[in-house]
């Protein structure tokens, strides 16, 4: 059932009447008819419209049906700069809340223990995205085993 507003918003689009016209090259209005704003879709010789069949790919979407967004493959680089930042902000958060009683060294040695724990941890939840992002868009093939292939 809509809602108030979904209702409210239906009415007042069905209050305005619109009507479609082109203009010639005397400027003067020629009102177009609904068949021709609907143009039939070509179909390509598979049955599936002609922009698919050209390579162009749709983009994937979620249950809702709202477009996913990209995610990046996993990288200790980027793992890296998540945790500088939140050693930061955790220094940071801690020379402001930690009072008196704390040394300089606590507040100091606590946020760099929480940034070597976090590198790992950043990486391991840009995995666990990466690896959630492909199986949402169906390319459950290109996860990676974490399996290397013997040297020769």
């Amino acid at each position: 059932m809509p809602t108030r507003k979904q209702r409210r918003r239906r009415q007042k689009e069905q209050r305005h009447e619109y009507e479609f016209v082109t203009y010639d090259d005397e400027g003067q209005e020629i009102p177009v008819d609904s068949a021709e704003l609907k143009a039939p879709k070509e179909k390509s010789s598979n049955g599936r419209p002609a922009a698919a069949a050209k390579g162009r790919t749709t983009q994937a979407r979620d249950r809702k049906g709202r477009p996913l967004r990209e995610v990046k493959p996993p990288s200790w680089r980027a793992a890296i700069k998540r945790a500088a930042i939140f050693v930061v902000v955790l220094a940071v958060f801690l020379s402001f809340v930690g009072g008196k009683k704390q040394s300089p060294a606590v507040k100091i040695l606590l946020p760099l223990f929480y940034g070597v724990v976090g590198v790992p941890f950043f990486y391991w939840m840009d995995r666990a995205a990466y690896r959630r992002y492909l199986r949402a868009t169906g390319r459950e093939d290109e996860i990676p085993t974490g399996r290397r292939s013997p040297r020769r």
